[in-house]
């Protein structure tokens, strides 16, 4: 018998089991769609933020806000229309403006704010060092116009384009969203403060009230100064920045369903060179020459095989269901084919140590308790990012994590070559527990029949 009969024999009997189907296929895809909705605020400000950091990048060169001003005043029809003495009391009014103390002290510096995000100010090169390195959440990029736009947007009724520009963390799920939010937040004040303004201007010319009631200047900064007196209010929304996806619930609950339930397909196969020795079918495949390394073979691309279809069944069922994108094809394929390798080699180990110890209760240790454990080492359950760090160091040890951090770049925009550390990880991992199955096997030795319903173990 080849290894390929093997295999279709094994994949014959395992998809033939309803309960192999509902732990592969049907648990994970109503667990999937449970989790993608009723878990998800642990994507929005329903969660406890954990503080994180990000850096802040100006590029901008330093002007006076006076000089900002005239500048205006001198380029556009908004000077020729103003009157000599408004113009003359908005330049004098916003000389002592600062944008800068507004965004960082104010702002960024703000009570509630700063809890949940602290930042640094550097170069962009060392900004993006540390988004390489996985020490920051994000990068916020202020442009070259940004206090020459800001201040004409805060002291006059001209509208100057002004946009922040924010680099995500694709290593991250949660955080870089909030960064996102809160940057955005500062923005809708800006807003804010500038219909207040522009409202409170042209009604005081219409009516001609300004003499009565101050003068323009002392009112236009007082309006700016209530705009970022208020309350903040972080709320976390999904957003796509420098060309990486935001990774929502659905996406989240898709990819980490799936990588826990693999680990249930190698423990579905680990029963079946147990019950082939229970059977006497592993001694009569034996005694028609069959070597054992064939059986083991055999195992091994069952198992293989079983993912694979997990893979597929899992993958079309989020994408036309739930609208979930994994990626590029190729890409995913590639990173498919990695991890049912890995989940292989689990498999073929846990079939072996069940197969030494003539005890399922080995197989059912590992469904019932240790693949849990690995779920929530992994990320499976609730992002690694929100646990202690305690737990975070282990994340990259269970063959699911791995995986999982795999898929999620991927569903971010990244491409294979940006996986290749995890593609090795879990080549890795496969390698290992198949070597192990191997070593294990070899010491088990041969058996041969000795009575009706048990076998001996012989030294090979």
């Amino acid at each position: 018998m080849k290894i390929k009969n093997i295999l279709i024999r094994d994949l014959r009997i395992l998809l033939s089991d309803k309960k192999t189907l509902v732990v592969i296929l049907l648990m994970p895809i109503i667990l999937t769609s449970i989790l993608s909705f009723s878990l998800a605020g642990v994507f929005g400000d329903d969660t406890e933020i954990p503080q994180f950091e990000i850096s802040v990048v100006k590029k901008y060169d330093q002007v006076s806000p006076t000089l900002a001003l005239e500048n205006v005043f001198s380029h556009n029809l908004l000077g020729s229309v103003l009157p000599s003495e408004t113009k003359a009391e908005l330049i004098e009014s916003a000389a002592s403006a600062d944008l800068e103390n507004v965004f960082f002290n104010d702002f960024l510096g703000h009570e509630e704010i700063s809890e949940i995000m602290t930042y640094k100010i550097e170069s962009e090169e060392a900004a993006y060092e540390r988004l390489k390195n996985d020490e920051i959440s994000a990068i916020v990029i202020l442009p070259e116009n940004f206090l020459t736009a800001g201040y004409t947007n805060m002291f006059t009724t001209y509208n100057s384009e002004l946009e922040l520009e924010v680099v995500r963390n694709p290593e991250r799920t949660l955080t870089p969203g909030i960064a996102v939010a809160i940057v955005e937040g500062f923005m809708d004040r800006m807003s804010v403060s500038n219909i207040r303004k522009n409202a409170a201007i042209e009604a005081l010319l219409a009516s001609d009230i300004i003499s009565g009631s101050g003068n323009i200047s002392d009112q236009v900064s007082e309006l700016v100064e209530a705009s970022f007196d208020q309350e903040f209010e972080i709320t976390y929304i999904e957003e796509t920045t420098s060309g990486r996806s935001a990774v929502n619930s659905r996406s989240y609950y898709s990819a980490g369903m799936l990588t826990l339930f693999l680990l249930f397909s190698a423990g579905r196969g680990s029963y079946m060179l147990l019950e082939e020795n229970r059977n006497f079918t592993y001694q009569r495949m034996l005694t028609a020459g069959i070597s054992k390394w064939k059986i083991l073979s055999g195992k091994f691309f069952v198992i293989y095989s079983i993912a694979l279809i997990q893979l597929i069944a899992l993958v079309l069922f989020s994408t036309t269901v739930l609208g979930v994108y994994w990626g590029e094809p190729m890409a995913v394929v590639t990173l498919s084919a990695f991890t049912a390798f890995a989940v292989a080699g689990l498999g073929a180990l846990l079939a072996v140590v069940t197969f030494v110890s003539e005890n399922t209760r080995v197989a059912g240790l590992f469904e019932s308790v240790i693949f849990q454990v690995m779920g929530l080492l992994g990320g499976s359950y609730i992002p690694i990012e929100v646990l202690p760090e305690e737990v975070q160091l282990f994340s990259k040890i269970p063959l699911n994590g791995v995986a999982l951090k795999g898929f999620l770049e991927l569903m971010s925009g990244a491409a294979v070559s940006d996986v290749t550390e995890y593609l090795v990880l879990l080549i890795a991992n496969g390698v290992v527990f198949a070597a192990l199955a191997i070593w294990m096997m070899k010491r088990k030795g041969e058996n041969r029949h000795v009575g009706s319903d048990q076998a001996q173990v012989v030294g090979a």
